[in-house]
């Protein structure tokens, strides 16, 4: 150890470059290799990792999840009916019954935010094809007109703050800035799962009824659409014809298009 000492005493360059050069080396794998490296792949250090976690609620997402965009509330389902018609005065949107709690919520924001088109863009799809479903032809009458259909639900039409035991125990009511209830789909962007069709159909649908029968969607769920109507089908025929829309927009193996059209003649 002295002769060591004595060297470097007597020469000390060597050892000083020496150490310049294990300083020099530690420097470029700890700081320039790791910089040039997130340079090239883009990726980033785990503290900015945690801190992109927290966006503004302004950009859709907040602690890495999408935020649902509107005012909402959970109501009880025995009330859901009353709520809603109370929440048309609050001055907040249009409102919707959502079928379910805080989870049926977060579903519809994650929808939301994945799907790129605007509200606005969804409704100047529906004014352009106003009439989705047109059909060349008038339906075909049936032999025997049915006296209801399978679901025997026109006298209570409304389903989505039920159990079959009874009443959910919590719904959601939902404020929509849309003009009316035919655009909430737009806003809510529903629609392109399965066979159901994107929004804009939606919209243009829900914007026929209203005009011809009144149409109001009161709530939605993942499959079901309650919509109250003020005016009923004047004729079998006309019946068929809606039917045969709901047939489209929405198939179904349990139901005859002539057992929608005799539901719909029952409607209160």
């Amino acid at each position: 150890m002295e002769d060591l000492l004595t060297d470097i005493w007597n020469d000390p360059w060597p050892f000083v470059v020496g150490l310049a050069l294990v300083s020099a080396i530690y420097f470029v794998m700890q700081t320039v290799i790791p910089f040039l490296l997130r340079k090239a792949t883009g990726s980033k250090t785990a503290q900015q990792i945690a801190n992109s976690k927290i966006v503004t609620k302004a950009a859709g997402v907040v602690n890495s999840k999408p935020v649902f965009a509107f005012e909402f509330r959970a109501v009880p389902g025995e009330g859901a009916m009353a709520a809603f018609e109370a929440a048309k005065s609050d001055g907040k949107g249009v409102p919707v019954i959502i079928g379910g709690d805080e989870r049926m919520v977060q579903s519809l924001a994650d929808m939301m935010y994945h799907r790129k088109p605007s509200p606005d863009e969804y409704i100047r799809k529906a004014e352009a094809k106003p009439n989705p479903y047109a059909a060349k032809s008038a339906p075909k009458m049936p032999k025997v007109w049915p006296r209801v259909g399978p679901f025997d639900n026109a006298r209570n039409p409304f389903s989505i703050h039920l159990h079959p035991e009874g009443f959910k125990p919590v719904v959601t009511i939902a404020y929509i800035p849309a003009k009316s209830s035919a655009d909430i789909p737009a806003y809510l962007k529903l629609g392109s799962w399965n066979a159901v069709p994107e929004a804009d159909v939606f919209v243009a649908l829900l914007r026929k009824w209203q005009r011809d029968y009144g149409a109001e969607l009161v709530a939605l769920s993942s499959d079901t659409l309650d919509i109250r109507v003020t005016r009923r089908p004047a004729t079998q025929q006309e019946a068929l014809a809606i039917a045969r829309e709901h047939a489209k927009f929405g198939p179904s193996t349990e139901v005859t298009i002539a057992e929608r059209a005799a539901e719909l003649m029952l409607l209160n």
